[in-house]
């Protein structure tokens, strides 16, 4: 799968890469700054929510110390009436009749005073004389709402003026605490202790304003009990077994996200002293961070939209970066397909106008060089056909003049003077001067008249026939191809052979090709030494004697490209073709 989404990467322009990379690195900037962001605002919120939550333990614990100190003064401006005095300064009861009187005395005295504080559930007093419970409302009284006497027996032995104790939970009546305090007549007397019972309604009245939709507090006991909470059904939890209970006992003044349930929950705690006890904080985290979400989605969306408009600025300047690189390739391509005529032509200063630049002057440079070469190459050719005509060779002339004067002397008068109109016209042909192309019917005239000298001269030893179209006739051909071909055939296909020689020379077309064959019956030529020749090994042909077959093929690929030359098959002992593949344009010539 890598392997193809590497090779599609590669296939793609250079600007859908820059425009591709870009995207991606945006978008990884975009991720790593959500990421970012959530997190430090996150920490942020969460740690200003921390502060703000330890400043409202402040503020309720403040409350709560104030409400205490105003329990506290109700409880001694009740011990400190004259009535309550009075009642107090009266001996031990004499009968059951006075005890009863006193009691009641007591209990409506109590309920005076319990009509006069809203605030305080009952008023109660534990009489260390007679040792009697005195209630405001003793009907409403279970005995599991009140202390022990050990109790009562343990906050006398403090010695202490007043107390505080634990938190009571009733299946019937709601959570309350009780305040203790000593109680003395005006001689200084200890005879008893008062207990005022506070609703817990009262207490959780105390932070219940600093509450929200989403903020709870309440507090928790050392034995880990919820003693005060808004939500009635939590009275009484037992919070031992959460996983945030040991950071609440340990920490005070710090917060904490815990997950309880299925979601995150900051916890904040903070102890309070005066009642043993642990006021606790929490709220959800979505809560707190919620704002964070949505600013994380703005910065998606901004994100999103800034990758579209840098995607689309990207892919315009990566093309417009990229244009000046594409002109160079297809200059490139141009050149590679022959048209030297196509320039960059840049004229920015940048690193794309100096390749540009570069590109144009290496292309001068090439045609210039390619002017040379075919320059030189077309000089080569003139010195090689040249070079050709002066290598005819001499003996022929002199054994052809030879031959002349023995048929003069045979008195055969006619045939010696068309033997040298044959010589002079063969001649003329092969030593005249003008294009090194001439047209078929040229060529083959030519080799015409070196195949009658021939002929003449070894007594018709040998036989041959030539056909070519009409329409090819009047086609062009490098000038001497034929005739060295044809004296190599005899020289050293036919001499020494005791059989009749065959020569057939034809022309044909083969769709964009002109074929040229010379086939004849001489002995042909061993492999190896055909392989030598064609090879450039041997310059002369076989036997050493006339003109090499190398040198006409070197001489029409030179001319035409690799595509065209000789072909020379071979079987030794039998005889030679000679293949001559020539261009033709598309109107039947040679270009």
């Amino acid at each position: 799968m890598l392997k193809k989404l590497k090779l599609c990467y590669e296939k793609q322009p250079i600007y859908i890469k820059i425009n591709l990379l870009h995207s991606i690195i945006v978008c990884g900037i975009v991720v790593f700054l959500v990421i970012v962001i959530s997190q430090v605002c996150s920490d942020i919120l969460i740690r200003q929510k921390i502060e703000n939550s330890v400043k409202d333990l402040f503020a309720i614990s403040e409350k709560l110390d104030m409400q205490f100190a105003e329990y506290e003064k109700d409880s001694l401006t009740i011990i400190l009436n004259q009535e309550y005095q009075d009642m107090l300064l009266a001996e031990e009861d004499q009968d059951e009749t006075a005890g009863i009187m006193r009691s009641i005395k007591f209990a409506m005295t109590l309920s005076e005073f319990y009509s006069s504080y809203t605030t305080i559930k009952k008023i109660r007093f534990y009489d260390t004389i007679n040792w009697r419970v005195y209630d405001s409302y003793p009907e409403r009284t279970e005995q599991s709402e009140t202390p022990s006497w050990e109790t009562i027996t343990a906050f006398t032995d403090t010695k202490s003026s007043s107390e505080w104790t634990g938190f009571s939970i009733s299946a019937k009546e709601a959570s309350s605490i009780s305040l203790l305090r000593r109680v003395n007549n005006y001689n200084g007397k200890f005879v008893g202790v008062m207990e005022l019972v506070i609703d817990e309604a009262q207490i959780n009245r105390m932070y219940r304003n600093f509450e929200s939709e989403d903020m709870e507090f309440f507090l928790v006991d050392a034995g880990g009990r919820i003693v005060s909470s808004s939500d009635k059904a939590r009275l009484g939890e037992n919070l031992g077994d959460k996983n945030y209970y040991e950071f609440i006992t340990t920490h005070t003044n710090e917060g904490q996200i815990f997950k309880i349930g299925e979601m995150p929950y900051l916890v904040i705690s903070k102890e309070y002293e005066k009642m043993g006890c642990r006021l606790v904080g929490m709220i959800p985290k979505q809560n707190i961070v919620g704002e964070v979400d949505q600013l994380v989605w703005i910065i998606i969306l901004i994100g999103l939209a800034g990758i579209l408009v840098a995607s689309l600025l990207v892919k315009w300047t990566a093309k417009q970066t990229t244009r000046p690189l594409e002109r160079v390739i297809s200059v490139i391509n141009s050149v590679s397909h022959g048209d030297y005529s196509a320039r960059v032509g840049l004229h920015t200063r940048d690193e794309f106008g100096e390749l540009g630049s570069q590109l144009d002057e290496m292309i001068d440079n090439t045609v210039r060089l390619m002017e040379l070469i075919r320059y030189q190459s077309e000089q080569k050719r003139s010195y090689e056909l040249e070079n050709l005509q002066m290598q005819i060779n001499p003996h022929f002339l002199y054994n052809s003049l030879e031959t002349v004067c023995g048929i003069i002397d045979a008195g055969e008068d006619k045939l010696a003077i068309r033997m040298i109109n044959y010589i002079s016209r063969f001649y003329r042909g092969v030593l005249s001067g003008g294009d090194t192309l001439v047209t078929i019917d040229q060529e083959v005239q030519i080799t015409l008249r070196y195949l009658e000298i021939v002929k003449i001269r070894y007594r018709n030893s040998f036989e041959f026939d030539y056909n070519f179209p009409k329409e090819m006739i009047q086609a062009k051909t490098p000038k001497l191809i034929l005739q060295p071909i044809v004296e190599n055939s005899i020289m050293h296909g036919f001499l020494g052979k005791k059989s009749h020689g065959s020569l057939r020379i034809r022309g044909l077309q083969k769709k964009d090709k002109m074929v040229i064959t010379i086939t004849d019956n001489g002995c042909g030529i061993p492999s190896e030494e055909l392989r030598r020749i064609m090879a450039g090994e041997r310059r002369k042909s076989y036997h050493g004697g006339g003109f090499g077959l190398r040198n006409i093929d070197e001489r029409i690929k030179l001319a035409f490209g690799e595509s065209y030359g000789l072909r020379v098959r071979s079987k030794y002992g039998i005889g030679t073709q000679v293949s001559i593949f020539l261009p033709l344009d598309e109107r039947g010539e040679l270009p």
